[in-house]
This record gives C-alpha cells, sequence and structure tokens, in this order.
C-alpha cells in the first residue's frame, strides 16, 4: 500500500495508537512491581511473596505468644 493513499488521519490514529501502546507499556513497568510487593489486601500480619510464575504466596507471621505467667519470677 503506498503512502500516498493514506490519509493525513489514518497517519494520526497510526500514531495514537503507537503512543497509547507506549504509555501502557511504560504504566506496566513502572506501576506493576509497585502492586507485586503488596500484600493483596491482607493485613500487615501477613508477608507475600511472587515467586515470578502464577498467583503470590502469602504465609501469615507467627504470633509471639506471651510469656506463662510466674515465670518472669526470679
Amino acid at each position: 500500500m503506498p503512502w500516498r493513499f493514506i490519509a493525513r488521519r489514518d497517519l494520526l490514529a497510526i500514531v495514537l495508537g503507537a503512543v497509547l501502546i507506549v504509555v501502557l507499556a511504560f504504566v506496566y513497568v513502572k506501576v506493576t512491581p509497585a502492586v507485586r510487593k503488596a500484600n493483596g489486601g491482607f493485613g500487615p500480619e501477613w508477608e507475600c511473596e511472587n515467586p515470578g510464575r502464577g498467583d503470590p504466596i502469602c504465609i501469615k507471621k507467627p504470633v509471639e505468644s506471651p510469656a506463662p505467667r510466674g515465670a518472669e519470677q526470679p
């Protein structure tokens, strides 16, 4: 298809499409790592890791149990 048959609006549509793809790629590269580090909506007692494939793996942090009564006395 020779270039002389492409209308100005067609060229504008191609350029805008390319700009849109570049913007979406930039957002994906910059925003996705921040989303991956999030704990997926769980509370602060959860720790999530992204293994690289599949869904993140979330593990609940162990809860420190208080010392039993009488254990603090010498």
